[in-house]
């Protein structure tokens, strides 16, 4: 399970409510939400404006997560 469908279960959402809330269709929803397809930058950007998940929970490989100075 990964960040994005951890978040769908905590808020007791189905992958079509979640779809609604972001703009993408149902079917990209649950792909990115079993891990079946990487969460390219643009959709990553898209689930953290409309649900506010950090982009570096998304695709850390893009946003690492910054380090205590």
């Amino acid at each position: 399970m990964n960040i994005l469908d951890e978040y769908r279960k905590r808020e007791k959402l189905t992958y079509s409510e979640v779809s609604r809330r972001v703009g993408l269709t149902t079917q990209s929803v649950f792909y990115h939400c079993k891990g079946k397809k990487k969460i390219s930058a643009e959709s990553a950007v898209t689930y953290h404006n409309a649900l506010g998940i950090p982009l570096h929970d998304l695709r850390p490989d893009l946003w690492p997560a910054e380090r205590p100075q």
